[in-house]
């Protein structure tokens, strides 16, 4: 914490310290323990804590509930709930274990009655209410017993956990900080361990917001492998592509290294919101009305500013597919497949990948592509005309010329859960969305530009390219 911070916090407590006096401020001090303030836990705290370690009473008077959560230490969160922000809470707090008249003892005193207060919230039907009983629990571990707090701690990061749910445990994790840093009643090694909690916490936290550099470095820096990243003995199981990013995929395998993508994309999109609202919804029902015209061109290019949403936007085409595509209406049958080219990521911009993933993509989609594909996989060193030729030209212009596909050509249902695995294919073509081309052209030239491009020439797949308003992309395609 800033010593700006400190002497701020410091000043609001004197301010209400003069404003009401020493009971109340006592009372204060004990309401800074939980994260959170209820009335009905403020009342049950004024019932419970009426006087010291001593016994001696305290003399604080029922009034004393509201004139906290009134004052300008308390800010409301909620309907009837309210918090006291972290520097004074943990001025106060500090405080309380200062005080000979309370010390350590009340401190844990009050963790212990917190622990048992919410109870009851773990059997609510509320999402809300157990997750603010969660939060309670950890800042009653972290007063009374830091070692279950870590143990708890190893436990919600042995699980996957959503994005905002990243987010949430590292506020509560450095919410709970303070004791755990500044008292002595964690042993060195429960430090040790929380310390690495705060470190994967954090990391997390920034990965799911999207810094994923961030992340990256703050892990590299504190641990010596992805293996290490543990807060106790078991290792954390990190997102795929966070896990990507410390330890590259092996290259001396392209096929393995294509495989791979796969399975980053999936933890990519997964951490995109769905969202079709507004301009997105317009967008896509633009994509749909495209696909539905056999004569516009085989190639869409959307453009727009950076930060403009045109990957939230190819993030959402592909989510919709994934759906069933009904609600625009977008055939998911025409999938074929998709990639995200990330300059950050060599391996998405790299066109021999590139060409490989696609491939892996519609073997695993379409039944018959799979058996038009050479038996032998081509070598590491084939060029990109002929990986482009024998894994996606080739096979595409075999499948799409079949005369009755509809009999001969099920599709594998990995976009759509709901679809039979043998549902026919309806359209005469297939469609691959690719985002930021802009990156791979930057990174390896025109090549995969008029790889791409050539590819598009009917009876190959249409493509929609995301792309900026001035680029490389759009002037060779306009």
């Amino acid at each position: 914490m800033s010593s700006y911070k400190t002497r701020q916090a410091q000043r609001a407590i004197d301010r209400f310290a003069e404003r009401y006096g020493q009971a109340r401020l006592d009372f204060a001090c004990h309401a800074a323990l939980p994260l959170a303030l209820t009335p009905d836990l403020l009342y049950a705290l004024w019932f419970n804590f009426n006087e010291d370690v001593n016994g001696v009473p305290l003399n604080v008077p029922w009034i004393a509930v509201a004139n906290l959560l009134l004052s300008p230490l308390c800010q409301e969160v909620g309907y009837e709930l309210y918090a006291i922000e972290q520097p004074i809470r943990d001025a106060l707090a500090q405080k309380l274990i200062d005080n000979e008249r309370f010390g350590l003892k009340r401190a844990q005193q009050i963790a212990q009655f917190l622990d048992q207060y919410v109870d009851r919230f773990f059997i609510s039907d509320d999402l809300d209410t157990q997750e603010l009983g969660q939060a309670q629990r950890l800042a009653a571990y972290a007063f009374a017993n830091p070692q279950q707090l870590v143990a708890y701690l190893d436990a919600v990061y042995q699980r996957p956990l959503s994005t905002p749910q990243m987010i949430r445990f590292a506020s509560l994790v450095e919410s709970v900080s303070y004791p755990i840093a500044n008292w002595h009643t964690a042993e060195p090694e429960t430090k040790t361990q929380f310390a690495r909690a705060q470190t994967i916490s954090e990391s997390l936290a920034a990965y799911a917001r999207g810094d994923v550099a961030t992340a990256v470095s703050t892990l590299q820096a504190n641990f010596a492998a992805p293996a290490d990243v543990a807060i106790r003995e078991t290792a954390v199981p990190l997102p795929a592509d966070l896990l990507g990013s410390l330890t590259p995929p092996p290259t001396d395998n392209p096929d393995t290294t294509a495989a791979a993508l796969r399975q980053y994309f999936d933890d990519y999109l997964s951490r995109l919101l769905f969202d079709v609202s507004g301009k997105l919804e317009t967008a896509l029902r633009a994509i749909a009305r495209w696909l539905a015209e056999p004569n516009d061109a085989p190639i869409m290019v959307i453009t727009g500013q950076p930060g403009s949403g045109k990957t939230n936007l190819a993030a959402n085409f592909v989510k919709t597919m994934q759906a069933g595509g009904q609600s625009f209406p977008l055939n998911a049958q025409t999938f074929g497949g998709y990639h995200f080219c990330q300059d950050d990521r060599p391996e998405t911009v790299d066109p021999q990948l590139f060409v490989r993933a696609l491939s892996q993509q519609l073997a695993e989609r379409f039944v018959s592509f799979r058996t038009f594909l050479p038996a032998d996989p081509p070598a590491a060193a084939a060029t990109l005309e002929e990986l482009a030729d024998q894994l996606l030209t080739q096979p595409l212009q075999r499948l799409l010329a079949l005369p009755n596909r509809s009999a001969t050509d099920p599709y594998q249902s990995s976009f759509s859960p709901t679809d039979p695995y043998e549902s026919p294919f309806m359209a005469d073509y297939l469609v691959v969305l690719v985002d930021d081309l802009d990156a791979a052209v930057s990174y390896a030239g025109n090549r995969v530009l008029w790889m791409c491009v050539c590819g598009c020439k009917r009876p190959c797949p249409d493509c929609a390219f995301c792309s900026p308003p001035t680029s490389p992309v759009r002037c060779a395609i306009c």
